[in-house]
């Protein structure tokens, strides 16, 4: 899972990999699973220029790499706050999402280096990693 001593820090090559499916798995050997909220016009941005391709694209390259074996959909979430729910419960998930004044302290924030959005007058995005559920000491 990722944890605090899990220090993965993204590029924009590396978050346009992860998005893909190129990246399929955290440097600690945990799987990335994708999140994204239907129809945010930030997240589908974020899609295009990492990965360059449109939403209906991206969707149909995910229907072939499950078709083929190759990989799973992303979870798709109606509301940012689903999405943050999902993160949080799920190690080794990732989204994109703007941060609309949720509450942000159940995740943790991983800037993404290199990240331009042109023409969106928005606010930066926010790629959100779970954060590590407490273990007893002796686990």
């Amino acid at each position: 899972i990722v944890n605090t001593t899990n220090r993965a820090m993204l590029s924009s090559v590396d978050l346009g990999q992860v998005l893909v499916g190129s990246q399929q798995y955290w440097e600690n050997g945990e799987a990335i699973v994708i999140a994204y909220v239907k129809g945010d016009t930030l997240s589908e941005k974020a899609v295009e220029e990492h990965t360059g391709m449109n939403a209906a694209r991206y969707k149909q390259h995910w229907k072939r790499a499950v078709f083929t074996g190759r990989g799973s959909l992303p979870r798709q979430f109606q509301n940012s706050k689903e999405a943050i729910e999902f993160v949080f419960k799920t190690p080794g998930a990732v989204a994109i999402l703007e941060s609309k004044g949720e509450d942000l302290s159940t995740v943790r924030v991983l800037p993404v280096s290199n990240m331009a959005f042109s023409g969106i007058n928005r606010k930066d995005p926010v790629l959100l990693i779970s954060k590590p559920e407490e273990k007893p000491l002796g686990y």
